[in-house]
């Protein structure tokens, strides 16, 4: 099995780092959107989860776990603190132990990110406080999922300049499927 968890609050780059990062090695690496899966089962788009009841997320996610247990290979492209319009939700499921190698959190500074959402249109807090504290909960379960998960954890930060990709690529290289 080789299933990495990688998480990362909107706008630190983690789909774009994602998607460079499989071009750097020699093999597929498949790409498991938990937000994809969760907005098709309810027929939402990915951009209305958040204004889902919590009892209706909740019912969605569990469905979306079950799908993504099915897959034994690839980077799951997710958050590990998930903001919603009724507060703070940690998606974490223990049927993920044993299935997941590894945990990644890709992470940027505050302003980095305020600029990133700035330059996207989509609905996302632009309050730099409100940024502050989703970093802080993400990093915080992270740490959580992956020591309930018993995997080590690995930070990419993702600033300009960074190589993100490359150090995401060494990653894969070690905890995918070959």
């Amino acid at each position: 099995m080789g299933v990495i968890e990688l998480g990362g609050v909107h706008g630190v780059g983690k789909s774009t780092t994602i998607e460079a990062a499989s071009r750097l090695v020699d093999r597929p690496v498949p790409i498991l959107k938990g937000s994809v899966i969760m907005a098709r089962i309810l027929g939402v788009s990915t951009e209305d989860l958040p204004t889902e009841s919590p009892e209706r997320r909740q019912w969605a996610r569990e469905l979306m776990f079950k799908e993504l247990d099915e897959a034994r290979n690839g980077v799951r492209d997710s958050h590990f603190s998930v903001y919603t319009d009724s507060g703070y939700e940690f998606p974490f499921t223990p049927t993920d132990i044993g299935l997941v190698n590894a945990a990644v959190v890709i992470e940027a500074s505050k302003e980095t990110v305020l600029a990133r959402r700035q330059r996207i249109e989509r609905d996302r807090p632009k309050d730099i406080a409100q940024i502050e504290e989703q970093l802080y909960l993400e990093r915080q379960g992270a740490e959580e999922a992956a020591r309930k998960l018993a995997v080590p954890l690995f930070y990419i930060r993702n600033e300009d300049g960074d190589n993100a990709p490359m150090h995401l690529a060494e990653i894969f290289k070690e905890y995918l499927d070959k």
